[in-house]
This record gives C-alpha cells, structure tokens and sequence, in this order.
C-alpha cells in the first residue's frame, strides 16, 4: 500500500473505531444522564479569605496528557498550598506516571476513562455501572461549598456533575471549534445545563465564539490558563545528548490528526537534505503513531527521534531545542506554546486567534498562515535556520510574555469569582 494511502486508512481506521464508540456512549448518555436538574444552594457564606472546600470534576487527569490535566493538576496544587480542602473527581485512565505530588491523595475516582474521536481529536468520557449516582453521593456527602467542572458540557462526568450538584456550580470551557457533532444534535437539551452554571469561564475569547453560535447571549469571563514559571525556566539542564551542535526543533503534543505533526514531518524532510544538522524530536503519543513513524524515510530516523509520552522531564527537553513547532490546525489557548516560552525558547505555530492570545509574531517567534500548509512551515523553520540569534531574542521576550500567566496570577483571579458566587 502506498505510505500516503496507510496513512490514510490509519487515520480513518482510528477516527471510525473511535466514532462509534462515541455513538455507543452518547445513545446511554442520552438515557440516563439528561434530566432535571438539582437546585444549587448556597450551603455557607463565605469571605474573602475563608478556607472553601472545593470539588473539581474533570475527564482528564493523569496519566492522561494535555491543557486540561495540566490545567487540573496546577490549579488544585495551588488551592491546597493556600489551605483550601480540595478533591478532584475523575475516571480511572491508568496509573499517574508520574509524582503527583501533595496533589494525589486528593484524587478520586469513579469509572473508567475511554477514548473517542472528537473535534479532529480523541477526547476521553467515563464510562462504568452507577457512575450518576457515585458522583451523586460524593457531591452529597462531602459538602462541597462550590463544584468547578471543566469541559461542562461533555459527557459524562461533567455533564453529571451539573445535574446532581447541590450547591454552585461553574464551569471552564477549554476548547474551540468550527464543527460539533454534539452541539449542533443536542444543545436545545443542554441549555438547561448552560443556565444551571453560576459562572461560565473560558480560557481564551475564541472559545466564546465557539460556543456563542449554539449559546447567544450567555456570559462569559475570560480567565487564561495558568503555567507553572518555575518548573518552566530558561535554568533548567539540558539533556546533554541533545546538545551536540545539532539544530534542535521540538514537537510536544498528543497524535491527534488536529495538531498537524504530519505537516512538521514533511518539513523535515524537504529541509534535511539541505541543513544536515537539522534534528526533529517528537514528544507525545496517540493512536496515529505507526501512522508517523512510517512518514520517515529510513535514511532520516537517527534525525527524527520519536520520546514517546513525557512528563516530568519535558523541561529538559524544552532546554535542549532551539524552537517548538507546533503546526495545530486548532486550538483555544496554547499551553504547550507556553510552556515553551516560559523556557526560554521561541515558537513556530499557526496563526489562528486562540493562539494569537499568547504569543506574537515575530515578537515570540513565527505564526505560520493555515493556507500556506506544509511550505509555511518550511519557509519558518529555515527563517530560524539561516538566523540562530533570532532564537535568543525571542526566547527572551517569550520568557518575559509567559510571566503573565503564572499559577498564582491565575488562582487569584478564579477565588475572586469563589468568593464572589459564595459570599
């Protein structure tokens, strides 16, 4: 089979499987999740100041990767380091894979966590026996002054959450689209869900525009995600086998077909034969990736070096390239573009307003025009090729940049809304 057909077929074969799982889970969603909602009651009031007890429902945590985990993870660490009570409510997706810190006894688990195809992504929902009425007796019993869910709308967890809370509920909302297959079937039902939030956030203004044409008239906050400026900094060692003179470009992301790693490939090799420093280390995982391992010629695999799935380590690894490049086709906000800058490093990205809200072009690095493809990409990276200084300025104005969104900036601003919503 020719190598542009497998990629193909294993791109659909994945999007199929993973679609009809969806279908499946959408079916028993839709008869057993959708229904009256539980009136929010203030159980206490509470000041500016006071400890609240906080209960934070997500489909994705640990070992699962990406903006809302990250999102999760950083803003419960903070809560508990100011000595609010948290727990965050999730789907067993496997071990953490990593040291979740003062964080991890605070997590509970109620399902399992699968994974379908959505949005050009493969999104994760809870499926497992009686999960409405565990959650239920969870957000009973441990007397929550307020539930915070993050993608609220999404089955199953977070769409439960809203419905079986009884005290205020707000909600994030990470993700932008053009298309939703679930939006466009079913949010007439979901209004009620909508208007049941005390607080609707979104991490960047794109996602309102998202949501806006299913939701007119709904108010929104825009509160950014946060990034950790320390773990993320330009001090951090690099991996001394990376730095070898090597001109080093990195992807970080999962193998969705969204995030275009298969244009950053085909840049690759229009580039090599002419800069044969020119390393290509690929963070991230998914089910797509024999599909990109194929994509590399035998003769540049030593240049192509694929990591796998990377946690704990990523700030080296951030150290030891020269750029991120990041060819998303989609995205609300960038938090890998982020934690990049916060680095030290430049980025080469799309240029597409979610992550316009982060960076600037040719201030932080490169942003790349969607129609220009695969040659956009090329032009971008051998700009930076030909001017390696530019990777020293930028990184420099992308560290200043990602300043702005530390952890604690973040919190502050989302306990004002806590506070305001409980007193």
């Amino acid at each position: 089979m020719h190598p542009g057909l497998k990629q193909k077929f294993g791109i659909w074969h994945s999007k199929v499987e993973s679609v009809l799982k969806g279908c499946i889970l959408m079916s028993l969603f839709l008869r057993d999740w959708l229904g009256p909602i539980k009136p929010k009651v203030r159980l206490r009031p509470r000041q500016k100041g006071e400890k609240l007890r906080i209960a934070i429902v997500t489909e994705y945590y640990y070992p699962s990767l990406g903006g809302i985990t990250e999102h999760v993870h950083h803003f419960a660490r903070e809560l508990i380091q100011r000595g609010h009570e948290i727990k965050i409510i999730t789907a067993d997706a496997g071990p953490f894979g990593r040291d979740t810190g003062e964080v991890g006894p605070h997590v509970i688990k109620i399902g399992r966590s699968v994974s379908i195809y959505a949005n050009d992504s493969f999104a994760r929902v809870s499926i497992g026996r009686n999960i409405s009425s565990k959650l239920e007796n969870i957000l009973t019993q441990e007397k929550f002054d307020i539930v915070h869910v993050h993608s609220p709308l999404t089955p199953t967890l977070p769409l439960s959450a809203i419905r079986y809370s009884p005290v205020p509920v707000l909600g994030t909302f990470h993700t932008h689209f053009n298309e939703n297959f679930w939006m466009s079937l079913f949010h007439s039902r979901l209004l009620p869900y909508m208007n049941a939030l005390n607080l609707r956030i979104a991490v960047s203004p794109v996602c309102i525009k998202s949501l806006e044409r299913f939701f007119p008239a709904q108010p929104f906050v825009v509160i950014p995600n946060g990034i950790d400026v320390d773990w993320y900094n330009p001090n951090q060692a690099p991996i001394s086998s990376l730095n070898d003179g090597h001109f080093n470009v990195l992807y970080v992301g999962r193998f969705d077909p969204r995030n275009g790693l298969d244009l950053l490939i085909e840049a690759f090799k229009a580039l090599a034969p002419k800069y044969p420093n020119l390393r290509l280390i690929i963070i991230g995982y998914g089910p797509l990736e024999t599909t990109y391992r194929q994509m590399v010629p035998q003769k540049w695999k030593e240049r192509v070096i694929f990591v796998g799935k990377v946690d704990e380590k990523r700030p080296a690894y951030y150290r030891s390239a020269h750029v991120l490049c990041f060819p998303a086709k989609k995205g609300s906000f960038g938090i890998t573009l982020l934690e990049a800058m916060a680095s030290g490093i430049p980025v080469i990205t799309t240029d597409i307003e979610g992550f316009r809200f982060v960076m600037r072009h040719k201030v932080h690095g490169l942003m790349v025009r969607e129609e220009e493809g695969c040659q956009g990409y090329i032009r971008a990276l051998e700009y930076l090729l030909q001017n390696p200084h530019l990777c020293k300025e930028w990184g420099k104005n992308a560290r200043q940049r990602a300043l702005d969104f530390s952890w604690p900036q973040v919190t502050e601003q989302i306990l004002h809304h806590y506070y305001e919503i409980l007193s």
